[in-house]
């Protein structure tokens, strides 16, 4: 299994959401950023509005099979319409849409906002979280859906028409609907996880934040030195009041972070990073876990004039080639070097 995206929306606010949704309708109107639809964490998402949506790019291409799965709560029942959860698209084209019904409190799946899988049988309630994953194979005639919730199976459904462009893949996810009647159906998001096809099992994203100096300490701090640099990386959500810098190729810094709580194993690990550059010239910088005398770097990322955020995700702990354990996770540092 590969992990493709892991948010749970707690280290970024609304002006940062742009960094990593960057197409979206209505957002901070009618889709926002926000402490009240946390279900683990500092923040979720939660949209107020029918034509309220954000949606990003799936990074690295094109997947004929993808599992999304989150944390989902309707907040206002009190429409007869079926309104968009979550759908996978081809470009801005919806392949497959799962959708909300708010009279029947009932969801469906849809192809290109046709049914295909019919209503379910599962009723949702209000104001009650429930972890939704939807499984889907793109295809015209083999294409496939397992709609999970809470665990249980509620469709698993084979030989399906589930492609609605030309092209057998999707590319991108959306949450919350592009267009429609300007109704008030309120729902929230919480600790998404996209795969490329297996089940991750019922996630939660735990955000842990810097707590303690690391190995290195080579970059200077906005304070003007580099005592406790771990101090100006450790807001939540991030900001540019305080930072770390440095003009040195090869410079690295790192931080121990908090203990894993409460989770009995660990899916994949997301090494967030926020960086820009103030200075002329092309800079590259990776971001490195460390786990024992090791470093493990990630991909280049190029920095530019405008912070943005790098992500890099480790499906496995890569002192050991297995997965990660809780104990792993609370013995690694994280860090950034400036690489070039």
């Amino acid at each position: 299994m590969t992990t493709l995206i892991i948010d749970g929306f707690d280290h970024y606010d609304n002006d940062q959401a742009p960094m990593y949704w960057p197409n979206r309708s209505d957002f901070s109107t009618w889709i926002s950023i926000t402490t009240a639809a946390a279900h683990t964490g500092r923040a979720g998402v939660r949209k107020t509005a029918w034509h309220a949506s954000l949606s990003r790019l799936l990074p690295g291409g094109s997947y004929s099979e993808l599992c999304v799965a989150f944390w989902w709560r309707w907040t206002t029942v009190a429409n007869s319409q079926y309104v968009d959860m979550i759908g996978l698209e081809d470009d801005t084209s919806q392949q497959i849409g799962l959708e909300a019904h708010g009279l029947n409190h009932v969801l469906r799946v849809t192809r290109a906002g046709a049914d295909i899988s019919g209503d379910s049988t599962f009723v949702f309630d209000a104001d009650t979280w429930y972890h939704i994953a939807l499984r889907v194979v793109v295809d015209n005639t083999n294409g496939e859906v397992e709609l999970r919730i809470n665990g249980a199976v509620e469709f698993n459904l084979t030989g399906l028409d589930t492609q609605a462009t030309a092209n057998a893949t999707a590319n991108r996810i959306r949450i919350g609907q592009v267009a429609g009647t300007n109704v008030m159906p309120a729902m929230d998001w919480d600790d998404l996880v996209v795969t490329d096809g297996p089940f991750p099992g019922q996630t939660r994203v735990a955000t842990l934040a810097p707590n303690g100096n690391g190995t290195y300490s080579d970059f200077v701090g906005s304070d003007a030195d580099s005592t406790d640099n771990y101090a100006l990386v450790d807001e939540e959500p991030q900001d540019d009041v305080d930072y770390v810098e440095t003009v040195t190729v090869n410079d690295k810094d790192s931080y121990a972070v908090a203990d894993l709580v409460g989770a009995a194993s660990v899916v994949a690990v997301s090494h967030e990073v926020r960086m820009l550059k103030t200075d002329a010239g092309d800079r590259v910088a990776r971001s490195f876990l460390r786990r024992g005398s090791t470093d493990y770097e990630g991909p280049d990322y190029p920095v530019t004039d405008s912070a943005k955020w790098a992500s890099t995700v480790w499906d496995d702990d890569p002192s050991t080639s297995a997965a990660w354990t809780p104990a792993g996770v609370a013995a690694t540092e994280i860090g950034v070097k400036l690489h070039g």
